[in-house]
């Protein structure tokens, strides 16, 4: 009873004295902790610093224990020198984790310094510090040493806010003078023996202050960045509508309209039957190209597959037998933007059947392919070693308008499969039915 006693006055005297320091620390783990998604710079460095600065606050309770029990004294001076190198390295990388520099030699010299003086206490010297049998700390003329190796991280951290202040950063050149300012503070202090202890309290506060700007920082560039990715996003968007219009409009070749026209014309002639689908198939040609040059809804395949016909009807007034066309449709019951497989066909007749007299035959089909739908549109005309780089380039023409679209509306994609016998067009439409259904 008597121990457990003597553990609980021992934990509660502990807890009293180191108070305002563990709240402190356990705040910032707090913080930190609700932070831990968030991959802010310096966090690291800030674990260890608190992972030191709570063996620190552990050694003043250990040093209570050897003289309460009368321990070995040399457990005091192993307690004091890991005590001095502890404040020594806190500082270090404090000023590593607030200059956002990596370690490198030069930044340990006063650190080794610091170690290889202190240290001459262990061989019976009192240069530093000494303990009487009464377990008394007394201290000699290199005393002011560790406090000069805080002293030169402190100058290093005030030459840094400097840097900072040249370039523009204010607010962390502040923070960091203010950091500096209020650690000289409590050297004096101690080193006067006008107030014990305040290291510990004072370094807590200081890499608290310095995490929350650290977080305020990181959250103001990540708010940025999305930001600068929303505006980005407009005028990528904003781009892609200007160039779909201008893709749209250079569809709609106007020697395309001028040599309809000029069939309708000569129909009036030989087939007036015939003119009245005509001009119905070429109204619903232009209508189709114009609406979609501003309307970016989905609309059904059949849809689609109407104007498709309607561009047919026309070619064939000028090409009659040359121009064969097949459809195996296999699935019809899916939505797509406008002018997604026309502007494919119109490639497949100009193109690939085009070029030769005999003509060609164009096999248009749909079916399904794992969780896509594909429409194929098949050419057995002029194949990639055969065609000349102006029709290249005006196929191409049609094929990015068709990315276009399909990019804008994330729903599919297009691929071209060009062989010496023809041409195949292959657009992948996600299946909607089969997304519901899982």
């Amino acid at each position: 009873m008597d121990t457990a006693s003597a553990i609980g006055g021992f934990i509660i005297e502990f807890f009293a004295g180191n108070f305002f320091t563990l709240v402190i620390l356990a705040g910032l783990v707090t913080v930190m902790f609700a932070n831990k998604s968030e991959n802010i710079k310096g966090t690291k460095l800030i674990g260890y610093i608190i992972g030191l600065m709570l063996i620190l606050v552990s050694l003043l309770g250990f040093e209570d224990w050897v003289v309460s029990e009368r321990r070995d004294i040399r457990l005091l001076y192993f307690k004091t020198l890991l005590e001095y190198w502890l404040y020594a390295i806190i500082m270090m990388l404090e000023y590593l984790v607030m200059t956002t520099k990596n370690l490198k030699r030069v930044h340990l010299i006063p650190l080794v310094i610091d170690i290889a003086v202190t240290v001459t206490a262990c061989f019976g010297n009192r240069l530093v510090f000494w303990y009487d049998r009464s377990y008394t700390i007394h201290t000699g003329p290199l005393e002011v040493v560790p406090y000069i190796t805080a002293g030169v991280y402190i100058l290093l951290l005030v030459y840094s806010s400097k840097q900072f202040y040249s370039k523009g950063d204010h607010p962390r050149g502040s923070i960091i003078l203010y950091i500096s300012a209020a650690v000289i503070i409590a050297c004096l202090f101690e080193l006067l023996d006008i107030r014990e202890n305040m290291m510990d309290e004072v370094a807590s506060i200081a890499t608290l202050v310095f995490y929350l700007y650290l977080s305020t920082v990181h959250h103001r560039e990540v708010g940025q960045r999305l930001k600068d990715q929303e505006i980005m996003i407009e005028k990528s968007r904003a781009a892609l509508m200007q160039s779909q219009l201008r893709l749209m409009q250079a569809q709609i070749q106007p020697h395309f309209i001028f040599n309809s026209l000029m069939a309708i014309q000569a129909q009036c002639l030989t087939d007036p039957d015939e003119v009245y689908n005509s001009i119905g198939d070429f109204a619903g040609y232009l209508r189709a190209n114009l609406d979609a040059m501003t309307d970016t809804r989905l609309i059904t395949f059949e849809q689609e597959l109407d104007n498709i016909e309607s561009y047919l009807n026309l070619e064939k007034i000028n090409y009659g037998d040359r121009l064969r066309v097949e459809y195996d449709l296999q699935i019809k019951g899916f939505m797509l933007p406008a002018l997604t497989v026309q502007p494919l066909v119109e490639n497949a007749v100009r193109h690939g059947i085009g070029p030769h007299e005999k003509g060609g035959l164009i096999v248009i089909s749909t079916y399904e392919e794992g969780d896509n739908i594909v429409i194929c549109i098949k050419d057995d005309g002029s194949g990639a070693s055969s065609m000349t780089q102006q029709q290249h380039k005006r196929r191409g023409i049609g094929l990015e308008n068709v990315r276009n679209r399909l990019a804008m509306t994330q729903i599919g994609s297009v691929e071209i499969v060009q062989t010496d016998e023809g041409t195949s067009a292959m657009i992948y439409i996600k299946n909607s039915r089969k997304e519901r259904e899982q």
